[in-house]
């Protein structure tokens, strides 16, 4: 790892760390509100105390849903996902602080350039996980694989759709 990446690997590990507490800690609150926890345990209202926090904006967004006692709160839901997206976007935003050199650049630009060219030679030039058997009727054959970063991780093959 390069010296000039550490910060931004430490910066975008804070902000997984911070998120994974949030969501935890709503998890749980959604967890105790769906099975009818007494609000009054210490447990409870500390998890109550806590998550309300990070609740609170939401509160007005949607209405709760009793059934027999139990509530289905979807602002803490929603705020999950909120979240989510909120540490997403900081994580971008230190990707796309890094400073990167002209050799960096440059590779990364040739390495678009080529793949937009095979993407644009096949109607259907991209598929997840296995190639499909009836792309070699086509005369496509697989090129290379694509690891997709975090929080999707999954293979794309690229199919050379040229004439042979």
């Amino acid at each position: 790892m390069k010296e000039s990446s550490k910060p931004l690997y430490r910066g975008t590990q804070i902000v997984w760390y911070f998120l994974a507490i949030i969501e935890a800690l709503l998890v749980i609150r959604f967890i105790l509100r769906l099975l009818q926890a007494n609000p009054s345990a210490g447990f409870t209202n500390l998890i109550y105390s806590f998550s309300g926090i990070f609740t609170s904006p939401f509160e007005a967004v949607f209405r709760n849903m009793y059934v027999k006692g139990s509530v289905f709160e979807w602002t803490t839901l929603l705020a999950m996902l909120v979240y989510w997206l909120l540490a997403m976007a900081i994580a971008k935003i230190f990707v796309i602080g890094k400073s990167v050199t002209a050799a960096e650049a440059d590779a990364k630009l040739s390495a678009q350039d080529s793949y937009d060219s095979v993407q644009s030679c096949c109607s259907r030039s991209t598929t997840r996980h296995r190639p499909s058997h009836s792309r070699a009727d086509f005369g496509c054959r697989p090129t290379r694989r694509i690891a997709i970063h975090p929080p999707r991780r999954f293979l794309e093959y690229q199919f050379d759709c040229r004439a042979r």
